[in-house]
């Protein structure tokens, strides 16, 4: 039998929301999901264990539309966002 739970209610702006919901779809699992792993694994101290913020992000998309040009934005943000997700898991 598993565990009582209890609700939580958390406020994310849009934006932050979005970015949630992007990878939470890349990553094939529901938005409960996805927050409640990276809360209880933000602790996480594994060696190479990865965090990146919006800033990492940021850059890393920019990167990519550097290195590919032609390629769609969201196309780039998709794919960073997966690499990115499979870095850090």
């Amino acid at each position: 039998m598993s565990e009582p739970r209890k609700e939580v209610k958390v406020s994310f702006a849009l934006t932050d929301l979005e970015r949630i919901n992007h990878d939470a779809r890349c990553q094939g699992v529901s938005r409960q999901q996805l927050i409640h792993d990276r809360v209880l694994n933000s602790a996480d101290t594994k060696s190479g264990n990865v965090r990146f913020d919006k800033q990492s992000y940021a850059r890393a998309v920019e990167a990519a539309a550097k290195a590919t040009p032609g390629i769609p934005r969201t196309q780039l943000e998709w794919t960073v966002s997966t690499v990115i997700n499979s870095i850090a898991s």
